[in-house]
């Protein structure tokens, strides 16, 4: 043992009394300490990244329960009520929702045999009481639905509330919908460029998100004439990121159902016999 500390101890003397060793061996070590340093900036680095994601992942779902998600039941009720949330159901797959564009729009309604001058005469022509009957649950103050009344109804001959100036109801409600859009394509960009974790929002957020979408089809893909300027790009990427994430969620579910249903069918039920009589 002595001898073979004493030759390590030999050749580490001749190693820093040689000059050149000597820097070789400071330069190995410097190289050493750099790899561990960067390691540890990495990792802190990419910690501190992911809590900031997930930090404004919070701060966008407060925002989306504040404001989008109150603008979406708006605009579902006044769809609901006047039977439109059927017809979008029924022309517009959610399965074959994809490109967002005119074209696609057109071919979806020569599929569902009904002509998109039906459609949109249907929208046009949305009871506007409905419109009022949303906007009027949004208010905040029995002196604002009041004010709302006032502005809007009269009583006609039978005494009955009838709707006037909607005109500008339906304004309201055509600009409520580009508003609601533009804060899903601002939302989405968030998720899409890594600025907030869309994963840890898709538990809560995703249902709401993809019926509102879904929803608003229509005015999206119609305003999308053609592909080299193509409007709310990032709503439709998140809008078919969590729309296939959710069909393959459910895919696997129900092959593991299928699956313990097969196990459970290949197990013979346990026949028990009772004590001899004596």
């Amino acid at each position: 043992m002595f001898a073979v500390q004493t030759t390590e101890s030999a050749a580490f003397f001749e190693i820093i009394s040689n000059p050149e060793s000597f820097s070789a061996l400071c330069d190995v070590l410097m190289l050493i300490v750099t790899i561990i340093s960067v390691v540890y900036a990495y990792r802190a680095y990419q910690h501190q990244k992911d809590r900031c994601k997930k930090e404004t992942a919070c701060n966008l779902a407060k925002y989306y329960a504040s404001n989008i998600i109150d603008k979406y039941g708006d605009i579902e009720y006044v769809f609901n009520t006047s039977g439109i949330s059927k017809i979008i159901r029924d022309i517009f797959p959610l399965n074959k929702l994809q490109e967002f564009d005119k074209d696609e729009l057109d071919r979806l309604f020569q599929e569902a045999s009904l002509p998109v001058k039906d459609f949109e005469e249907k929208l046009h022509n949305i009871d506007p009481m409905s419109i009022l009957g949303a906007q009027m649950s949004r208010a905040c103050t029995p002196e604002e639905r009041t004010n709302m009344i006032t502005s809007y109804t009269k009583l006609d001959d039978d005494g009955k509330p009838k709707v006037v100036n909607e005109l500008y109801l339906r304004v309201d409600f055509e600009r409520e919908i580009s508003g609601l859009l533009n804060e899903l394509e601002w939302f989405a960009m968030n998720c899409r460029y890594g600025l907030a974790d869309e994963e840890l929002m898709y538990q809560s957020l995703h249902k709401t998100y993809i019926s509102t979408v879904w929803m608003l089809y229509y005015y999206i893909s119609h305003r999308n004439e053609n592909n080299e300027d193509k409007l709310y790009t990032n709503l439709v990427w998140l809008f078919i990121k969590w729309r296939d994430r959710l069909s393959m969620i459910k895919q696997k579910t129900e092959a593991k159902r299928q699956k313990h249903l097969k196990k459970a069918a290949a197990l013979k039920p346990k026949v028990h016999e009772g004590s001899p009589l004596k």
